[in-house]
C-alpha cells in the first residue's frame, strides 16, 4: 500500500538560471507554484526521494555561483488540512485541491 502526503518546497536560489531549472523541475512533478519560492503537491514518498535526487543533480551541475537552499518537507494530508492562510499572490497557483485550505 502506498501513502500520498502533501509535498511542500521551499527554496532561495540567487542564480537566475539555477532557480528557473528547480522551478521547471518542481512544475513537472506536478507541484503548484503557490508563492515566489514555494511549490506545493500531492506525491508518494519515492516521488519525494526522486525530486529530491533530480534538484541535487540539478544544484551540482548548476549551483556552483550563489547561494542555494532548498527543503523539501513531508506533511500529512491530515495536517496540512488545517493550514492557515492570509492572502493570496496574484500570478501564482491557488492551493492544490481538495485538502480543504482554511482561509484566515
Amino acid at each position: 500500500m502506498t501513502t500520498e502526503f502533501i509535498v511542500v518546497v521551499v527554496y532561495d536560489i540567487s542564480n537566475n538560471k539555477l532557480r528557473n531549472y528547480v522551478e521547471k523541475t518542481c512544475k513537472r512533478y506536478g507541484l503548484h507554484h503557490i508563492q515566489r519560492s514555494a511549490f506545493v503537491g500531492l506525491m508518494e514518498e519515492s516521488l519525494r526521494r526522486e525530486l529530491y535526487v533530480e534538484l541535487l543533480n540539478i544544484v551540482e551541475q548548476y549551483g556552483s555561483e550563489g547561494d542555494v537552499c532548498i527543503r523539501i518537507y513531508r506533511i500529512r494530508i491530515s495536517d496540512y488540512r488545517h493550514t492557515l492562510k492570509i492572502g493570496e499572490l496574484h500570478g501564482f497557483d491557488p492551493d492544490p485541491e481538495p485538502w480543504g485550505v482554511f482561509i484566515a
